[in-house]
């Protein structure tokens, strides 16, 4: 629970400081400037106190902010180990698995805090994203968290919904131009600033070159071939086709610049599509990727994410 408030507090000690080392430098050099002067400067020693006062309500004041604004996780952060199962059905084969696996993790990352139970929790270290340890139903599909999450999410109940939602998401790229989308990358960018800070999140940051919607699509697109997998709307010809193709497009559009600047995209556009009705949807991406970039997960090969299991 601590966790998340070391940041906010950090943030409180360093506000102090500062406040701490310009009363000092305003207390000890105004006798002095008053000598240089020849004269009392009564209206800075009228307004200094007023100012100090109001600078340290300043800082409190965020300080409270902050706190009440991040309540709702304290209990809820994602914890990498919580995602890194012991016993997996479909270890990774090769990178463009992983980088499935890992588009998609930038999502299910968010399934593994305390709070969640166990059969809800995202595995980190395979292809199926949650528990597959049980029969299909009469349809075929393997009733788990991941068909839940079809269902609420997308409104997909059949596999050949999954099929062509998919096919529309990979071919929604290149970029698509949303001129009402980008007049509001600033504000984007700014929350992002504000709340890294306090989430511990390195983002690289780049302001000219962002993509948001091809790589929310891409994740997208990832996260859904893993969930459709996982519950036996996809299979192994399917998977092995999706990640081809998606593997092909993120090459194309991020392959040299590598996972820093699609996570930074990736972010901007979950601010662009869900910021108006839940801030901590972002905030809660931010906690994860954190975790993630913890545990250098993004820079794991297909075989250390397979390893994994076996340090479980």
């Amino acid at each position: 629970m601590f966790e998340i408030y070391k940041p906010i507090i950090k943030k409180l000690v360093i506000g102090l400081g500062k406040i701490a080392i310009f009363f000092l430098v305003i207390h000890y050099s105004l006798p002095y400037l008053e000598n240089m002067l020849g004269t009392r400067l009564d209206s800075i020693h009228t307004y200094f106190p007023w100012v100090i006062g109001a600078s340290l309500a300043w800082v409190i004041l965020r300080l409270l902010l902050n706190i009440i604004t991040n309540y709702g996780f304290k209990d809820g952060i994602p914890q990498f180990s919580n995602g890194i199962a012991a016993n997996i059905r479909y270890p990774l084969r090769d990178d463009a698995d992983a980088l499935i696996v890992k588009l998609s993790g930038l999502m299910d990352i968010c399934d593994t805090r305390n709070n969640r139970a166990d059969h809800a929790r995202s595995y980190l270290n395979s292809r199926e994203a949650y528990d597959v340890n049980q029969a299909p139903n009469k349809k075929g599909i393997i009733d788990n968290s991941a068909f839940d999450y079809l269902m609420l999410s997308y409104d997909i109940e059949k596999r050949s919904e999954l099929i062509e939602f998919i096919g529309k998401l990979l071919q929604s790229l290149p970029e698509e131009n949303r001129p009402e989308a980008k007049s509001a990358y600033g504000e984007a960018l700014a929350i992002l600033d504000k709340f890294s800070a306090v989430t511990e999140t390195q983002l690289e940051k780049h302001h000219e070159t962002t993509l948001p919607y091809v790589a929310f699509n891409l994740q997208r697109a990832a996260m859904l071939v893993r969930w459709g997998f996982t519950c036996n709307m996809i299979n192994e010809d399917e998977w092995d086709l999706f990640k081809a193709e998606i593997n092909d497009a993120y090459q194309t559009y991020f392959g040299d610049s590598g996972f820093g600047k699609f996570t930074y995209d990736y972010l901007i556009a979950v601010y662009l599509f869900h910021a108006k009705d839940n801030l901590d949807m972002v905030r809660e991406r931010l906690y994860g990727l954190t975790e993630l970039q913890k545990n250098n997960y993004l820079g794991l090969s297909w075989e250390a994410i397979n390893a994994l299991s076996s340090a479980k």
